[in-house]
């Protein structure tokens, strides 16, 4: 990461480890899933071939299997000027960063001296790790197939434990660890996706790209009026002259869920092909991400909760939704309606799987013990899986794509 001559390196060290919360890493890691997954795109992409099928242009690229994070998010705010010009007055000012900080959150801050003033967005390790790994089980267990699309001689692995409907719960789960254990971002998430890695890679990438914008859009918030000239389709009833923290928080969703839009805008998206898919897939990792971060919320009670400063998951992805179904890119169009329509019903059903706002209720003693949470010892133990297989059967529930569907009385997008 370069630093402008005015700022000091070991001061700025020091502002991050204070002000970011953490330690800056700056050794590349297994941090964009579309590189660590190369070996498995080319195979889908051999067999796509064979069978006439057009595949993305960003898949025929080759990237690199570890990079730096930052230089990750800098391709990500490319892509993010196109839904929001105005992103180039501020590119001089930023800096991306990584810190060793145990939460699934990402950080802006100003620095400088009197000489100019500079914004640097923090993205914390674990939050890229959970993101890339939970992504991986629950697109395997949304699925309308067993298989989800994986190649024909990777389907017998679907049948194996260790991609159980159990076994992916117990890992998701798992996941959370990273947060007490930093030594895991270095890992490979398990088990290893085997599923179909188009869609996959671009929910990551689109939940990526809506946190890269959110905080962007707090570079960008004003409590004054000013901010109504970023972009008209922002709503003015978010703005005023002395706004609550959790408003800045919903105008900074706003913000980013329109920049993601409107990067394609001109673009026809009633057409089936690379821009409907990656609209598609980023809007659905989006949605996905906020039911993780509801589902967390209710499991972790007080570890995770609503803040002062940040409004309750619930809240902030029902704003989403409204802002996404109100977009002519959604009212116009005649593939969205009906493809965010089903994955909804899924990543509802899944939501309402894990136990919903009664969580803690649903996985009884599990989660009562703020010890077990801290510690974490039992992930991935015997006797954790014992006890999620004993409650997956009192449940009555195994989510297994559409026949949980059948199941629940899942809403409408």
């Amino acid at each position: 990461m370069e630093l402008p001559p005015s700022i000091d390196r070991t001061e700025f060290r020091k502002f991050l480890a204070s002000g970011g919360g953490g330690p800056l890493i700056e050794s590349a890691w297994p941090c964009d899933p579309i590189g660590t997954c190369a070996s498995l795109i080319e195979a889908h992409n051999a067999y796509g071939r064979k069978r006439g099928w057009v595949i993305e242009e960003k898949f025929l690229k080759s990237r690199p299997p570890v990079q730096h994070l930052d230089e990750l998010l800098w391709d990500d705010f490319e892509y993010l000027k196109k839904g929001a010009p105005v992103l180039d007055q501020i590119e001089r000012t930023l800096f991306f960063a990584e810190a060793a900080v145990p939460t699934l959150n990402a950080f802006h801050a100003e620095f400088g001296d009197d000489r100019g003033s500079f914004h640097l967005i923090s993205f914390h390790s674990p939050l890229i790790h959970f993101i890339n790994a939970a992504h991986s089980k629950l697109f395997v267990l949304m699925h309308d197939n067993r298989y989800a699309e994986a190649l024909p001689e990777d389907q017998a692995l679907f049948d194996t434990s260790e991609y159980s409907d159990t076994n992916l719960l117990a890992c998701l789960f798992n996941d959370i660890e990273v947060l007490y254990d930093q030594e895991r971002l270095h890992l490979p998430f398990t088990p290893a996706h085997v599923a179909s890695p188009y869609d996959y890679c671009e929910w990551v990438e689109g939940t990526r790209r809506f946190i890269l914008a959110h905080e962007l859009g707090h570079v960008l918030f004003d409590s004054s009026a000013k901010p109504v000239d970023i972009n008209e389709k922002i709503p003015a009833g978010l703005l005023g002259a002395d706004i609550p923290k959790w408003h800045e928080e919903y105008w900074c969703d706003t913000f980013a869920i329109l920049t993601i839009l409107g990067a394609y805008d001109g673009k026809d998206l009633n057409v089936i092909g690379a821009d409907l898919y990656e609209c598609q897939n980023a809007l659905i990792g989006v949605l996905l991400q906020f039911i993780i971060a509801q589902i967390i919320e209710a499991v972790l009670g007080a570890n995770l909760s609503p803040t002062k400063t940040h409004p309750p998951a619930k809240a902030r992805l029902d704003s989403v939704r409204r802002i996404i179904k109100s977009h002519p890119a959604y009212l116009h169009n005649k593939y969205l309606p009906d493809i965010l329509n089903t994955n909804w019903m899924r990543i509802t059903a899944f939501y309402h799987f894990m136990g919903g706002a009664n969580a803690p209720l649903a996985f009884g003693s599990l989660w009562s013990s703020a010890d077990f949470v801290l510690q974490l010892s039992p992930f991935g133990s015997e006797a954790y899986r014992a006890l999620l297989d004993s409650l997956t059967l009192e449940l009555g529930l195994y989510f297994d794509g559409d026949r949980a569907l059948q199941r629940m009385d899942a809403n409408s997008f």
